[in-house]
């Protein structure tokens, strides 16, 4: 008699093992869609973690990785939305307003999410006018599968 739940979790870990094949192909496009974002703004980083992506045991099927980077600029948080609005301004973007919350907005294409956020709200920014983060989800077949 065969162990279903065995051969369940065989098939699992094979299916990882074929798609960790292929991280270093979707960590060049992950990368440079990370580079292509970051060039529409040249306010100043002050934090940047973009980690690796990899294969979850939940989707096996999916490559996905997760990033933060912050900024910091002069510019008012609107002057920064048209910026972005302006470099995204292409058919495989899709823009998307947090209800209720006119600080944070987003745009997906297929393989990303990115959300921009108005940070340190009615705090200090010490010298800029808007300090700000965009973080970064990226996923391959697509984000809308492998992020549930």
């Amino acid at each position: 008699m065969i162990n279903i739940y065995r051969e369940g979790k065989i098939k699992r870990q094979i299916t990882m093992f074929w798609t960790k094949q292929d991280i270093p192909e979707a960590n060049e496009r992950y990368r440079s869609l990370i580079t292509e974002i970051s060039n529409l703004t040249q306010d100043e980083l002050l934090h940047d973690k973009i980690g690796n992506l990899d294969v979850y045991e939940y989707y096996p099927k999916c490559i996905r990785g997760y990033g933060t980077r912050v900024y910091a600029t002069n510019k008012s948080y609107i002057q920064i939305l048209e910026d972005f609005a302006i470099g995204l301004n292409a058919p495989e973007w899709e823009y998307f307003e947090t209800p209720g919350n006119p600080h944070k907005v987003s745009y997906r294409s297929k393989n990303m999410d990115i959300i921009i956020s108005n940070l340190a709200l009615g705090g200090s920014n010490g010298d800029y006018e808007t300090v700000y983060s965009i973080e970064f989800m990226y996923a391959e077949p697509a984000v809308a599968s492998c992020f549930g």
